[in-house]
């Protein structure tokens, strides 16, 4: 083994595999998916994570919804210790027919687990609050399907939480604020044709 001859920094286009004392390390070798990074402690690289921690699932199957459910859930697995993750969605509601759909309230629930979906954590109440008027309902709709896609987003620090934590995040409907019991449609195609909309959820790590 031999001594690093300098002190990394990005931009550096020596890569110095260092056994974290300093030293060289020819054994240090990485992972898939890893990448070289800088490692400030050692004065040389280490292989780490390559770019942003983060999950994107994409819905596009169809839903007619008559109670609180999840409308779409990912997983993501912790990069370090008590992370900051950032929660962005958006959500395709779709409805039909003044007789399905008139002024209800539409609410989202943001939760996580770390348990396997055992139990839930509350990330944020309400994370979009809207009322949703159906086709006929007013003269700037027509009595056809009425597309409305709802952002949810939001921001926290995951403490006692350790790296390699299997996170599941889940954007929830709740059915309480609905009146009267209507049906609330995901991803429902925007004519009576064929095809269907489609919702996100991208989770990552700050």
């Amino acid at each position: 083994k031999g001594v690093a001859d300098s002190v990394a920094s990005a931009g550096n286009n020596k890569v110095l595999v260092t056994d974290g004392s300093g030293n060289l390390s020819p054994l240090s070798i990485g992972s898939a998916g890893q990448a070289v990074k800088v490692n400030s402690g050692a004065n040389g690289y280490e292989f780490g994570s390559a770019g942003k921690n983060m999950v994107l699932k994409t819905m596009t199957t169809q839903s007619s919804l008559t109670a609180t459910t999840t409308l779409i859930d990912a997983d993501i697995v912790t990069s370090k210790a008590n992370p900051v993750i950032q929660v962005s969605s958006l959500i395709s509601l779709n409805t039909r027919a003044a007789s399905n759909l008139d002024e209800e309230n539409i609410k989202f629930d943001i939760d996580y687990s770390t348990d396997g979906g055992s139990s839930y954590t509350t990330l944020a109440n309400d994370i979009y609050k809207t009322d949703v008027f159906s086709p006929g309902y007013s003269g700037t709709h027509s009595n056809s399907y009425d597309i409305n896609v709802r952002p949810a987003s939001a921001k926290t620090t995951l403490t006692g939480i350790a790296i390699g934590t299997t996170v599941n995040v889940r954007i929830r409907l709740d059915y309480s604020a609905v009146i009267n019991s209507r049906t609330i449609f995901i991803n429902r195609s925007p004519s009576s044709g064929s095809g269907v909309g489609s919702s996100h959820l991208l989770i990552y790590e700050e």
